[in-house]
């Protein structure tokens, strides 16, 4: 009865020790990836650091960044690969530096005006209407 109970001590003693090493893998494994992840933040926040100092930098010496937004891209007649990332990117823009007509163009875009509705309204009428049309913008 002695051997029965030392037996079955040893086998779940064996089971005990083989569930503690897996549990210490899966806690190293967890770390591991928690360490990765950390990583991976860290190269998140350089990369986002760096599209800021190129976009600022881009931003204010280059002579496209003061270009129009209605200005095809197509206009240019060198290629595409030349491009920095930011302005294949959409021409992404700082919100800090808008100047007052970025602004008033960012109000009209919201309320629905552009130039042609606004032309196309003055156009419309008789001359005295259209006349107080053009002087009440």
């Amino acid at each position: 009865m002695r051997n029965q109970g030392a037996a079955d001590l040893a086998e779940y003693s064996a089971k005990i020790a083989l569930l503690e090493e897996m549990q210490k893998e899966k806690e190293e494994e967890a770390e591991s990836w928690h360490s990765k992840a950390r990583d991976m933040e860290e190269n998140l926040e350089k990369t986002k650091e760096e599209l800021h100092n190129v976009m600022s930098s881009s931003h204010s010496s280059s002579p496209e960044a003061e270009a129009p937004a209605e200005a095809p891209a197509s206009s240019s007649s060198s290629s595409s690969s030349s491009d920095s990332p930011e302005l294949r990117a959409g021409r992404i823009r700082d919100d800090n530096k808008k100047s007052q007509n970025d602004l008033l163009h960012a109000e009209n875009m919201r309320v629905g005006r552009d130039k042609y509705k606004t032309l196309r309204q003055i156009r419309l009428g008789n001359t005295k209407q259209r006349i107080d049309e053009f002087e009440s913008l």
